[in-house]
């Protein structure tokens, strides 16, 4: 132990709980960082007279604007430690706000670098889209890839010409319909942008019909054996069986885009109301998903299994660590597990042949499973699809719609099911 570190006397309100933390860590090499920090800590509530003995939004506050001008190492490491301060504080069964993360996990995307004749205008497209509050980093990447192809072909001036749009569509004569279709858009985009803020554009940009495979709806064999596989799978943190096991029959069951699963946030899930709000749903708005009886309970004992291992964690899901601290489960690791359990469950993946199952097909699943849930019980499914459309976040009711494709081939065979599709979590 250093001498600075044991001579030090914390002497504010905080002094009993930061002697006990202190003392809880020992000799291990991480308390000397962390102390530093706690007598930093110490010395600013002393100094601001903050005398309430609790760690609270405007000590944090406060904690925060001191370390304004330091680096960003010494802004993560200072963070860490408040962070497990108060991880410590209420697990001794004290109030504590916990600092929220200063850095986002991955670096920001940055543009690229245009080159070409129309390079001022991209540019200016691209800042004023995310001016509006959007990401735009494929279609900045689009743009991009047309850039190089007007510099490859020499291309001059500042308009948007005829003879360019017809060169560059035909230069993607071998891509997909979806791709074609994504990169001849952002080139329309650029037209009317530039035909609006005074630049001269040929707007007569092909438009491309992508030609989508048809939804893939599970059978009620493959949704069974799927749950089952999860059930009897080992992954390589034993918290993961809840997470993975919950996280799928809830997408199932409440018809959520994966993205929107995995950012729930504990403090979100009503239980009183079975409902959950998502705050950044698609196009970045709110809306609330409900849920049933049976997976309110099966939420409630993954919560609790979950509180185990982490009691403070803000995302209801946990995805992975980053030192000790737990991360959000993301749609590219969700998306990984399910080709693995996938194909473990004996199920096939043969989209010529109309097997393309992903993740976005329990979505399918749920529409077409409700639906015909309502027939069978005789309702008007036709008064009933604004109340499905909300539920999914869908702009319209003819989106609602487009889910429906499978229905008729596959509605005798959801209405001879005679036990519950979504089997009890086994794991625990």
């Amino acid at each position: 132990m250093s001498r600075a570190k044991a001579g030090y006397q914390f002497s504010s309100a905080f002094a009993p709980m930061m002697t006990k933390f202190k003392e809880s860590m020992g000799n291990e090499k991480r308390s000397v960082t962390i102390c530093r920090h706690l007598r930093q800590l110490d010395r600013l509530c002393v100094e601001m007279n903050l005398t309430s003995g609790l760690l609270d939004e405007q000590t944090v506050m406060a904690w925060r604007e001191s370390k304004t001008g330091c680096t960003e190492q010494e802004i993560r490491q200072s963070q860490s430690s408040i962070r497990q301060f108060a991880y410590f504080l209420i697990r001794d069964g004290n109030h504590a706000c916990i600092p929220p993360s200063t850095f986002a996990r991955h670096k920001a995307s940055t543009s690229p670098t245009y080159a070409g004749c129309l390079a001022a205008w991209m540019d200016r497209l691209v800042a004023f889209k995310r001016g509006l509050g959007l990401k735009y980093v494929n279609e900045s990447k689009f743009l991009h890839q047309f850039d190089q192809y007007l510099v490859a072909g020499s291309f001059c001036g500042d308009a948007l010409t005829k003879e360019m749009v017809d060169g560059y569509a035909a230069s993607l004569g071998g891509v997909s319909s979806k791709t074609r279709a994504n990169k001849l858009s952002v080139v329309g985009i650029l037209a009317g942008y530039m035909a609006g803020h005074g630049g001269t554009a040929y707007q007569g940009v092909p438009s491309v019909k992508a030609v989508s495979m048809p939804p893939y709806v599970f059978s009620r064999e493959e949704i069974l054996g799927f749950f089952r596989t999860i059930d009897d799978s080992r992954f390589l943190y034993p918290w993961m069986a809840y997470t993975v096991a919950v996280y799928f029959r809830l997408l199932y069951s409440t018809g959520m885009r994966e993205t929107e699963c995995c950012m729930i946030l504990r403090r979100d899930i009503d239980y009183e109301h079975r409902r959950i709000l998502l705050r950044h749903a698609k196009n970045d708005e709110e809306r609330y998903v409900y849920f049933s009886q049976q997976d309110a309970e099966m939420l409630k004992r993954c919560d609790t299994a979950l509180d185990q291992y982490f009691p403070c964690r803000g995302y209801f899901f946990v995805g992975g660590l980053k030192g000790d601290e737990p991360l959000a489960l993301v749609d590219t690791t969700v998306r990984n597990l399910f080709k693995r359990l996938w194909r473990e469950s004996g199920g096939l993946h043969d989209p010529k042949n109309g097997h393309n199952a992903s993740v976005h097909s329990f979505r399918h699943t749920y529409v077409v499973d409700k639906l015909a849930q309502w027939q069978g019980e005789g309702r008007d499914v036709d008064s009933l699809i604004p109340y499905l459309s909300k539920q999914l976040g869908h702009a319209s009711f003819a989106e609602t719609y487009h889910y429906c494709i499978r229905l008729d081939t596959r509605f005798a065979q959801i209405l001879d099911a005679e036990q519950p599709v979504i089997p009890e979590v086994t794991h625990g």
